[in-house]
């Protein structure tokens, strides 16, 4: 099975900065993008966007939308990061990567000839959206949605139309010894 499947069905539990990552969601993805987080954005990371992706991250998303317009939150992020002022920022913002890349894993797919567009909406809208229409999910259900698993559910169904071929074991079994016949012809590179 898919690394990704297995994640969906039992997610790793994440920790940044001291405080316990909830599963992300579609609802956290979309709220970072409204926030310009630097995480989805590439932008430089700060040691303030950091503690605001966290902060995102580490509670219910709709807790966290209403928590970001309370007055306080700048004084409770100035709190935090004084708190952490001897953490190595570097660390805990690769901690934050490694959870968004888990939970944004995706099932290997084949690519079908011929088959290349470019999207105008933003991933998590497409998602979102796809969940709703594709498997009849309110929109608050759609929001509460861990990513990964979202992921998982809509490559299955796509697959279960023949719109796609997820990679078997034999694939990644045949890919790993092309791999291997390279470095014994090029060297390891």
């Amino acid at each position: 099975m898919d690394e990704a499947f297995s994640l969906m069905l039992a997610p790793r539990p994440h920790r940044c900065l001291g405080a316990r990552l909830e599963p992300l969601t579609i609802g956290h993805a979309l709220l970072l993008q409204r926030l310009d987080s630097p995480f989805l954005s590439g932008q430089p990371v700060t040691a303030t966007r950091l503690f605001e992706a966290v902060f995102v991250c580490c509670q219910h998303h709709d807790k966290a939308l209403a928590n970001m317009q309370r007055w306080w939150i700048p004084k409770l992020l100035w709190l935090w990061a004084w708190r952490h002022r001897k953490t190595n920022l570097q660390i805990e913002s690769t901690k934050f990567l490694a959870y968004l890349d888990e939970n944004f894993s995706v099932a290997r797919v084949k690519k079908s000839r011929g088959s290349s567009s470019t999207a105008g909406a933003p991933w998590p809208v497409r998602v979102l959206v796809a969940l709703m229409a594709e498997l009849h999910w309110s929109e608050q259900t759609a929001l509460n949605c861990p990513v990964i698993k979202a992921n998982g559910l809509l490559a299955a169904l796509a697959e279960s139309r023949g719109e796609i071929k997820l990679w078997s074991k034999a694939d990644h079994e045949f890919y790993q010894w092309a791999r291997s016949q390279d470095e014994i012809k090029f060297g390891k590179g």
